[in-house]
């Protein structure tokens, strides 16, 4: 059994798996919903990930999603991929902010790669 740490908080950490602290968007798609929820993922590990979304999901639902993992470097013109997952929704809570925590496992994932194909002249990148 891992030895317990000390998260960032302050409280004690129960994860086996180091998480990164992240900034990158997440798209997630319910079974019967066809439009995507938008939120922000605080941090992700090889089993998962903290996010912020607009409206709380039921724990234990599973559900897909798309991380957005953005170009690498200042130039507009590098490569950017997408991590398409099906999740289970582990914990949710609410925000100070009145949006929704979601503690999610990633059960499958696949990559895709994306290159920004021109730029228009009110600054929007089209992918390719």
């Amino acid at each position: 059994m891992p030895e317990e740490q000390k998260n960032s908080f302050g409280g004690s950490e129960r994860r086996n798996r180091q998480r990164l602290p992240l900034h990158w968007n997440v798209y997630i798609f319910g079974e019967a919903d066809s439009s995507p929820m938008s939120g922000r993922i605080r941090d992700l590990s090889s089993q998962g990930f903290y996010c912020v979304a607009e409206r709380p999901l039921t724990p234990g639902e599973h559900v897909y999603c798309d991380i957005t993992i953005p170009s690498q470097g200042a130039s507009t013109q590098s490569a950017g991929a997408s991590l398409h997952c099906r999740i289970q929704v582990l914990r949710v809570e609410t925000t100070l902010g009145g949006d929704y925590g979601l503690a999610c496992r990633i059960e499958e994932y696949s990559v895709s790669r994306w290159k920004p194909r021109a730029i228009s002249n009110a600054g929007a990148v089209k992918l390719c």
